[in-house]
């Protein structure tokens, strides 16, 4: 994803506003998480744990069965779900970095200027950040540090061998849908750990963090299901022209899990 500097040479005369619809997660299949946002996110979706490029773990939301698609995103671009996970919120803002390694805050390519009179300014008449600029700044900062203690939970819960290379099933009515590259945690594992090694895991906060993994696996058939209904609306909308409402009953009913 390209980023731009703000700097106010660029952006001293230039407004910015949050975005309104979620159109540009449309093709998020997953999105990561840091450790203050499991608990809520545990009781809207289900997580595993994503592998990056250097080999560390982070936790991330399972939000579509193809690689493309987001099925928490509505046709209008409305957001199917009781939370919005935070590099969602923050969006089109993102940390960059210089060649010194300094980080700074940037504009990602969803960035759109309002129009005028709309939104906030990026600075004021005296050239300083704008009040709503240091904030999204802070939270930006926040989730930076949050991501370093998260990342270090996670390779706590991998170094204890307790991450395992997952492999979902979820049953469509097209059909049972297999999932890979997540990992989550194996409970026969974390529970035969000796007591020390829990211990260890309970003070960095992976213990909370394997907690709320497996308790967020409660919601994977829900996820067949909200793929039903968007699968639904498309072949309604195919039929005929007037829009249909997606069906979201089953949302706040249980699923049976079926794991292959």
């Amino acid at each position: 994803m390209a980023l731009q500097a703000i700097t106010k040479e660029e952006f001293h005369q230039k407004r910015w506003q949050p975005h309104s619809r979620l159109f540009f997660a449309a093709s998020r299949a997953v999105v990561e998480l840091d450790l203050s946002e499991l608990p809520v996110a545990a009781a809207n979706f289900t997580f595993g744990f994503l592998k990056q490029g250097d080999g560390s773990f982070l936790p991330a939301v399972l939000m579509g069965i193809q690689p493309d698609k987001n099925l928490f995103v509505a046709k209008d671009g409305s957001w199917l779900a009781g939370y919005v996970p935070s590099l969602f919120r923050v969006s089109p803002f993102a940390l960059g970095v210089t060649e010194e390694g300094k980080k700074i805050l940037c504009l990602d390519d969803t960035f759109s200027e309002p129009p005028a009179e709309q939104g906030f300014a990026f600075f004021n008449e005296n050239g300083e950040p704008g009040p709503e600029l240091l904030q999204v700044n802070q939270l930006l900062s926040t989730m930076d540090s949050n991501r370093l203690v998260t990342s270090k939970a996670c390779a706590a819960l991998d170094e204890a061998g307790v991450l395992q290379p997952w492999k979902i099933t979820l049953q469509t009515k097209d059909g049972n849908k297999t999932l890979e590259g997540l990992h989550h945690i194996d409970q026969a594992a974390l529970e035969s750990l000796p007591g020390d090694k829990l211990e260890t895991l309970m003070k960095c906060g992976a213990l909370s963090i394997a907690y709320c993994q497996m308790v967020s696996t409660q919601h994977l058939q829900k996820l067949g299901m909200l793929a039903d209904s968007h699968a639904h609306y498309e072949a309604m909308q195919k039929q005929q022209p007037a829009s249909k409402d997606i069906d979201l009953s089953f949302l706040s009913k249980g699923g049976t899990l079926n794991f292959g």
